[in-house]
């Protein structure tokens, strides 16, 4: 068992032939008596006489020991609280700086208490950037950007432009975005334009500034492609473009005028009716997916033979319209027809999954 004191880092304890208890030098192998007292003096001398250079170069060793202990617990606690070195806390900053952008933050959100606790949560360590900070990084990025439009354009091929305005209540303000087409698209700009009325001649005023600030030639523009809204068709004119308007947008606005017609909404709104009864419906979202379960779960929950009334479709134009309680259809009744057709294809493969 060893001692308390540091002198039996260098004895060890034996017993001799006469059953006294002794002290073996480690280094020499010398016997030494333990006192009664139990004292260690002895010893010490001992080894301060003859083994004085062991003795320093041991001391000296558990000096380097408890500095290193320290250096190792530094080290663990700067794990825990990282600082962060000025590229690292550059790159974050430049990525808070985006997030705020994309998703139209206000930029007093760094300063906020609920944010700096936020930080503080992931990183004690991290101070979070300042507003002015924030705004510096914002107008980096802008002009970076804008540099990499000026080598874009530089070619003297002819480009497009695509304008879109609309109100971003996020923002507090009113948005021109101008995207240009080669080969390829880049965003020029998203201009604020505050709540007022979007006039032809605002629009072209925020236009034309946005084409001069990227030194963009304006005889290079080959058209001007927008939504259908009065207000972009005079800025063409007045600009001198040639206006070309949006076939995704005319598409959109055919394709939603379509969907409020008459007979087409009131069949929309019976598979709205019956979705958001089924959605709402505990036990039809126990029925297993597939086959004739979910037809049958279906049924059940609505109250009526859904696969048995549409199988009769297939009789006649008047069947299809008594089943499903259609309104006469003026002017064209064989839509109808077309729907339930399509209605009775899809619930019998859904049965044939079932068998």
């Amino acid at each position: 068992m060893r001692g308390s004191s540091v002198v039996w880092d260098f004895f060890s304890k034996d017993v001799d032939e006469n059953g006294l208890r002794v002290a073996q030098c480690k280094i020499c192998k010398r016997r030494m008596k333990i006192p009664l007292s139990k004292t260690t003096t002895n010893l010490l001398y001992h080894l301060e006489k003859e083994h004085r250079s062991v003795v320093q170069n041991a001391r000296n060793s558990e000096k380097d020991d408890a500095c290193e202990a320290t250096k190792v617990q530094t080290t663990l606690t700067r794990s825990f609280h990282r600082v962060m070195n000025s590229q690292s806390k550059r790159s974050v900053h430049r990525n808070l700086a985006v997030l705020i952008a994309d998703c139209s933050l206000p930029l007093r959100v760094v300063s906020t208490a609920s944010f700096k606790k936020f930080v503080t949560s992931l990183n004690p360590a991290h101070k979070p950037p300042t507003r002015r900070s924030i705004l510096s990084i914002l107008k980096s990025n802008v002009d970076d950007i804008d540099a990499a439009n000026r080598n874009l354009f530089a070619d003297p091929n002819f480009f497009a432009n695509t304008m879109d305005c609309w109100s971003s209540f996020s923002s507090g303000t009113g948005l021109l975005a101008i995207t240009s087409h080669t080969r390829t698209s880049a965003i020029l700009d998203c201009v604020p334009m505050g709540l007022s009325s979007h006039t032809a001649e605002l629009i072209k005023e925020k236009l034309l500034q946005c084409l001069r600030r990227l030194e963009v030639n304006e005889e290079s523009i080959s058209a001007m492609v927008a939504d259908g809204a009065s207000n972009m068709k005079k800025t063409a004119s007045d600009a001198g473009l040639e206006y070309l308007q949006c076939s995704a947008h005319v598409i959109n606005l055919a394709v939603v005028k379509a969907l409020k017609r008459e007979y087409v909404e009131s069949v929309l709104q019976k598979y709205s009716n019956v979705v958001s009864k089924m959605n709402k419906s505990t036990a039809v979202k126990r029925v297993s997916i597939g086959g004739n379960n979910t037809v049958y779960g279906m049924q059940n929950q609505m109250g009526f033979d859904i696969y048995n009334n549409l199988r009769h479709i297939d009789n006649d134009v008047h069947t299809a319209r008594s089943t499903l309680r259609l309104p006469r259809i003026r002017p064209r009744p064989d839509d109808w027809w077309k729907i339930a057709q399509k209605i009775v294809d899809r619930k019998r493969k859904l049965a044939s999954f079932g068998n």
